[in-house]
C-alpha cells in the first residue's frame, strides 16, 4: 500500500475503534496540515464529555524513533496519539514507560489525556492487515520462480545459507527471503528447525511454479521471434541452448518440431551472425535467457527438463501438452519424489 493512502485507511479503522471504546460517541476524524508530526485531528464525547487530540499514523513504529519529545503533544499542547496498523506488545510497554499515547487497529490502546483515561489488550487480529494471506499460487513473484527452479534442481539448496541461494538464483537477498517466507507460509517447505529444512508436497510445488514461471518469469525473459533462411541452425559457440520441441524430443524421442525455442545464455549477437536472424513476429524461432547456470542443463544443449515441461504446457497445443505429459511420468515424477 502506498504511504498516505495507507495511513488514511489506518486513520479511518482508528475512528471505528474509539467508537467502540465504552462511553465514546460522536468520533470524527478530520485530516489536518500540521507540520512535520501530526496527520488527522480527532474529536470526540467521552460519556458527554468534549475530547480533542491529534494522530501520528505510521505503518509501523520503531523505538529508535520515539525519542522526540514533540511527540507527546502539539504546538498547542493537545495530546498526540501515535497509531499504527498493529503495535506489538513489547513496543506498547516502551511506549507506556515514555508516556506516548497509542492506539492500533486491534484495538490495543494507551490514552492517558486530560479527562480520559484507557489502557486496553486485546488479542484480537488487526482491522488493517499488512501481510494478508496469500493464496497458493500467489507465492511466486519473479525472483520466487528463480528460486525455485534452483530449488526443483537442487532440493538440499533449501538448507543452504540464504546468500549463497540468492547468489545462485540471481536474485537480491532480501527476494530470496521474501521467498523462502513464502514457500514455508504456503506449506512447500517445512522449517524442522536445527534438523533444517524440507521441499515438500513437491508435485503441487512444481505445477505452481510452472504455471507462475509461464506468466510471470517466462514473458520478462522473452528477447522475441526471428526467421533465418537458413535450413538448420549453428549453434556451436552461440552460448544457447534448446527448450521447447527440439528439447523434448531429445529428452522423450517424442514430438516433431513446431517451434524452435532457444534460452541464451549470453547476448544474441553470436546467433544471430551466425544464423542470419531477423526480427518477425510470426518467426518460427523464439529466444529467451536462461535464468539457470549452464552445468545445469538436462543435457548437454538441453534445457532443464523442468524448463522444457513448462516451454510445452505454454504452448497449449494438445500435442505438445501430451508429450508434456510423458515427460513428467518418464522423467519429472522421479526426480520430484527422489
Amino acid at each position: 500500500m502506498q504511504g498516505a493512502i495507507l495511513e488514511q485507511q489506518i486513520a479511518e479503522a482508528i475512528k471505528l475503534v474509539l467508537s467502540q471504546l465504552p462511553g465514546w460517541s460522536g468520533v470524527r476524524l478530520e485530516e489536518c496540515s500540521e507540520p512535520d508530526l501530526v496527520d488527522f485531528r480527532v474529536e470526540a464525547r467521552v460519556h458527554d464529555r468534549a475530547v480533542s487530540f491529534f494522530i501520528e499514523a505510521k505503518r509501523s513504529w520503531h523505538p529508535k524513533t520515539l525519542d522526540n519529545p514533540k511527540r507527546a503533544s502539539s504546538k498547542d499542547g493537545k495530546p498526540i496519539v501515535l497509531v499504527a496498523a498493529s503495535i506489538q506488545k513489547n513496543l506498547a510497554q516502551q511506549l507506556r514507560e515514555k508516556h506516548l499515547n497509542y492506539l492500533d487497529t486491534a484495538g490495543n490502546a494507551y490514552l492517558d489525556i486530560p479527562g480520559v483515561y484507557v489502557f486496553q489488550e486485546t488479542q484480537s487480529p488487526p482491522l488493517i492487515d499488512l501481510d494478508p494471506k496469500r493464496r497458493i499460487g500467489e507465492t511466486f513473484s519473479p525472483s520466487a520462480v528463480k528460486i525455485g527452479l534452483q530449488l526443483l534442481l537442487e532440493p538440499s539448496l533449501v538448507s543452504t545459507a540464504l546468500r549463497y541461494l540468492s547468489d545462485r538464483s540471481d536474485v537480491s537477498l532480501g527476494s530470496a527471503n521474501n521467498a523462502m517466507d513464502a514457500f514455508i507460509e504456503d506449506g512447500f517447505v517445512l522449517d524442522a528447525g536445527k534438523k533444517g529444512k524440507q521441499l515438500v508436497n513437491r508435485e503441487l510445488f512444481f505445477e505452481k511454479w510452472v504455471e507462475a514461471y509461464n506468466q510471470r518469469l517466462r514473458p520478462k525473459k522473452a528477447l522475441g521471434k526471428y526467421s533465418t533462411p537458413m535450413e538448420s541452425l549453428e549453434l556451436e559457440g552461440c552460448d544457447v541452448c534448446w527448450g521447447g520441441d527440439q528439447a523434448a524430443f531429445a529428452l522423450t524421442q517424442n514430438l516433431s518440431s513446431i517451434e524452435k525455442v532457444l534460452y541464451l545464455y549470453g547476448n544474441t549477437r553470436a546467433l544471430q551472425v551466425k544464423n542470419r536472424l531477423r526480427p518477425d513476429p510470426e518467426g518460427e524461432i523464439t529466444l529467451l535467457e536462461a535464468t539457470w547456470l549452464q552445468e545445469q542443463e538436462s543435457l548437454a544443449g538441453i534445457a532443464p527438463v523442468f524448463i522444457v515441461y513448462a516451454d510445452l504446457i505454454h504452448t497449449r497445443d494438445p500435442r505438445c501438452r501430451e508429450v508434456a505429459r510423458v515427460l513428467f511420468e518418464q522423467k519429472i515424477k522421479a526426480l520430484l519424489n527422489g
